[in-house]
């Protein structure tokens, strides 16, 4: 059962790589690969040095568990739980509000000459609703 979990979690870790790379053209990776530390986050990516991602793939999550879990891991770093349900098509992520404009000016430092148009992830809808 170890084994798996950790399949999945390795899974998902690079499916959320993909989500970022998609979404804004950033280079991600998985992190613990690279530090080997278990107070790392669980990606790096380039255009987020000041970030500390999270990345949680379960079917019942305790947000507020895992944000202060991310919290006592960042360190001065702002703490991001990007978070998908079992069999769901989309990622949700969760931040402090105090860290919104941060992350804002992040995104947009992000879209300088390297943006790449957002193309829709799956289960992404077209139109209102």
């Amino acid at each position: 059962m170890v084994l798996n979990s950790r399949q999945k979690g390795k899974r998902c870790e690079r499916l959320a790589c993909a989500a970022l790379a998609q979404l804004f053209g950033w280079h991600a990776r998985r992190s613990q690969q690279y530090k080997g530390t278990t107070d790392s986050s669980d990606i790096e990516v380039d255009e987020t040095p000041s970030a500390f991602w999270e990345i949680k793939h379960v079917e019942r999550l305790n947000v507020w568990e895992a944000m202060r879990m991310a919290v006592s891991q960042a360190g001065t770093k702002m703490p991001i739980l990007m978070h998908r349900r079992n069999r769901e098509p989309y990622w949700l992520v969760t931040i402090r509000l105090d860290d919104l404009k941060r992350l804002s000016h992040v995104v947009q430092e992000s879209e300088g000459d390297t943006a790449v148009a957002p193309t829709p992830l799956p289960g992404d809808h077209a139109g209102g609703g």
